[in-house]
């Protein structure tokens, strides 16, 4: 346990010294502090080159939009730390996103070239994918529908309605415009009605979802006896507690269109899962206390590795055993 702690307050250190060393006034005493720092103990370096190896991996992903965001807001929590007497510590915590900061990891990894996905025409009554495969199918009045890992949709014989049916999965559907016929997406008893926009839904256990991006739908969710208006930019997810709506993370689900899957201080138990989808080797927690451990991250959708790998590297956890069929990680 003391090993632990010890890595743990290496990690943090050195996030303090790279805040301290990039900030505007750093000086030569500031340099000679942190190279007595860093040749004190074997930890401190292993943090260090830990800490920079990360950062490099960040620079090489500098034209990702989402990541400069996250930066962008990182260092303007970190300004007023430069213009008072704020500790160091304090300033490394708000650019928690290069470094382990007591508990809490952030792993990134340069956005892979996007594939061109799998395209048909559609000619059948059904779709599907396999775990981590992606397809788009073109739609007879020019919508598509692109289905993402391990899902399943159906078309029915359209009518006055251009009607679709999310079997399971998930789904995004870019909806040509057609005011007399609505566009309707049904999955697990709910139903979405559009007209000209885009959206994905997604149903998992016990749970529904819808994020638009474009324009405006109407979600019907009849074991809430509810119906809702969504306007661009919102998220709708429905669960046996009821319905909830947020305003502007539409975005933040549509990631998993060009390989990616980003989380913002998520249990490790649900970075897991959503990684698991999309992968036949599954990734498995065996110390229950490790999916209470908070992760923020971009991560690759195929690869569960890279998260085995950034866990290990910060000592959140070990890989205990791995074959063709699992990963198994434990506690250090």
């Amino acid at each position: 346990m003391t090993d632990i702690k010890a890595n743990k307050d290496a990690d943090a250190e050195a996030a303090a010294w790279y805040a301290r060393l990039h900030a505007d006034d750093a000086g030569l005493a500031a340099r000679d502090d942190f190279a007595r720092w860093h040749a004190a103990a074997p930890e401190h370096r292993r943090a260090w080159d830990a800490l920079t190896t990360i950062a490099d991996r960040l620079d090489a992903a500098a034209d990702d939009a989402e990541l400069r965001a996250m930066r962008a807001e990182a260092l303007a929590m970190a300004a007023p730390a430069r213009e008072t007497n704020f500790n160091w510590m304090a300033m490394a915590a708000a650019i928690a996103l290069l470094a382990l900061v007591v508990g809490g990891a952030f792993f990134a990894v340069r956005r892979p070239s996007p594939q061109p996905d799998r395209t048909l025409v559609a000619a059948a009554k059904e779709y599907r994918t396999a775990v981590g495969e992606r397809l788009t199918v073109k739609l007879a009045d020019g919508s598509r529908v692109t289905l993402n890992t391990a899902s399943l949709v159906r078309l029915p014989q359209w009518g006055a309605e251009r009607r679709v049916e999310l079997v399971r999965g998930e789904a995004f559907f870019r909806v040509a415009k057609d005011r007399a016929h609505p566009f309707i997406v049904s999955g697990a008893g709910n139903r979405v009605m559009a007209l000209g926009t885009a959206f994905s839904v997604r149903l998992a256990p016990q749970r529904f979802r819808v994020a638009l991006t474009e324009g405006t739908v109407k979600v019907d969710t009849p074991a809430a006896r509810r119906s809702t208006i969504l306007h661009r930019g919102a998220t709708l997810e429905a669960d046996a507690t009821g319905v909830r709506v947020t305003a502007d993370h539409a975005e933040d689900a549509m990631g998993w269109l060009e390989g990616r899957i980003s989380f913002n201080a998520e249990p490790l138990g649900k970075v897991v899962a959503e990684m698991n989808r999309y992968s036949a080797r599954q990734i498995v927690l065996r110390d229950a206390t490790l999916a209470n451990v908070p992760f923020s991250g971009v991560l690759n959708t195929t690869d569960g590795d890279a998260l085995a790998s950034a866990l290990e590297s910060y000592r959140i956890a070990r890989i205990a055993h791995q074959d063709d069929h699992e990963l198994v990680l434990a506690q250090y």
